[in-house]
């Protein structure tokens, strides 16, 4: 089970239409006008009512085809209303497969419950909703309002913040190793890049400064207009470019991640991803991250990275090597020089523009007091 049969489910029953098979209570289900909106929770509660006392199915009913057809379309269609009312993406996984991508350590019950499990990424998250309509159909099973259960989702997706937040991080994470996988690439060529929510899956190039036109200082300048100007609308957006790490007296070559959150609690969070580049015989090394600049509290944050370290591990490089690989092979290479300066072409940096001004003003609502924010310049392990 994957998110291309969840789409397809949904896409069959908003058409007016059915699956391959069909599903129980077909014309019931339909009768249900179930919209995707919060209001037609109550309806989709009347309709269970109905089957439970009209048609009183048995475990056996609901363990054919047209039975799990029904009940995988519901649960269906409760995680996407939780995912349209929240902006939080979710995967589905079978047991096996949600346990594979999980933390290690999570435990999710074995049945027929755990057919359909709905994963969040962005915080490590688990649902099974086949659960919670197995109860609502049994003649004796505890009963809970649709709405209910949604809204219990919702406060435990957005418990830390807005889940807009924790997939901005996400996605920080996946940029870095995107820009990461360029910069330990036989050119080692890092062009200024960004993502975001209208486009997830696409990484932009600003530009190329290879073939003349604009310098990269230039490029990273356009890309933070961007950002602060978000012309798309987007929920979230992320910008990747190479640059300078200045700390305890050296200058290191940089991943620079920014990455912002719009809407009513906006959210920005800058985060260097040093590296040594391969020369002199030595490998290519990555270092520990340092943080930037954040609008989050501390504890909000060490919570966060955890989104950014899945992030960074969900895109596969494409020659074979990891983040972990080259994040090893830093322990085998002796630190640079306090005088020993990288030839990068140092980019803008971005809390000096429009945008790093603007959204921080915006945030400044939802962001920590200054004394308990993260210090400029800590690194953080990830491991």
């Amino acid at each position: 089970m994957n998110n291309e049969t969840a789409t397809r489910f949904l896409e069959a029953y908003a058409a007016g239409g059915e699956v391959e098979g069909g599903w129980l209570y077909a014309k019931a289900v339909q009768q249900s006008r179930l919209d995707f909106t919060p209001e037609s929770l109550p309806r989709l509660d009347h309709l269970l009512k109905q089957v439970r006392e009209r048609a009183k199915p048995t475990p056996a009913d609901l363990d054919t085809p047209k039975g799990r057809n029904f009940t995988s379309l519901l649960a269906f269609y409760v995680v996407e209303v939780l995912q349209r009312r929240t902006g939080a993406p979710f995967d589905w996984h079978d047991r096996e497969s949600a346990l594979a991508v999980l933390p290690p350590g999570a435990q999710l019950p074995e049945g027929p419950q755990t057919r359909l499990v709905a994963v969040n990424d962005d915080q490590g998250a688990a649902y099974w909703p086949l659960g919670w309509l197995e109860a609502q159909l049994a003649p004796d099973g505890p009963r809970r309002l649709a709405s209910d259960l949604v809204e219990h989702m919702v406060q435990q997706v957005e418990r830390h913040g807005p889940a807009v937040w924790w997939r901005a991080a996400f996605m920080l994470g996946q940029m870095a190793a995107w820009e990461m996988m360029a910069a330990a690439g036989p050119e080692g060529i890092v062009m200024p890049t960004i993502l975001g929510s209208t486009m997830p899956r696409t990484f932009t190039m600003l530009g190329s400064s290879l073939f003349g036109g604009e310098s990269l200082p230039e490029l990273v300048r356009r890309g933070a207009e961007r950002m602060e100007n978000n012309p798309d609308g987007a929920t979230w957006q992320v910008m990747g470019y190479d640059g300078i790490l200045t700390q305890d007296g050296r200058q290191l070559d940089s991943i620079m991640v920014v990455a912002a959150a719009y809407g009513d609690r906006p959210f920005m969070l800058k985060i260097a991803f040093p590296y040594l580049p391969a020369r002199d015989g030595l490998g290519f090394a990555i270092l520990q991250p340092v943080l930037r600049e954040s609008t989050v509290d501390k504890e909000t944050f060490e919570r966060m990275f955890a989104a950014i370290e899945r992030g960074i591990r969900s895109l596969k490089w494409s020659d074979g090597q990891s983040w972990e690989a080259y994040r090893m092979a830093a322990t085998s290479r002796p630190a640079p020089p306090t005088t020993f300066v990288m030839p990068v072409v140092p980019s803008v940096p971005v809390e000096a523009t429009p945008m790093g001004r603007a959204l921080r003003e915006a945030a400044a609502a939802a962001a920590a007091p200054a004394a308990s924010a993260p210090a400029e310049g800590k690194a953080w392990r990830m491991w």
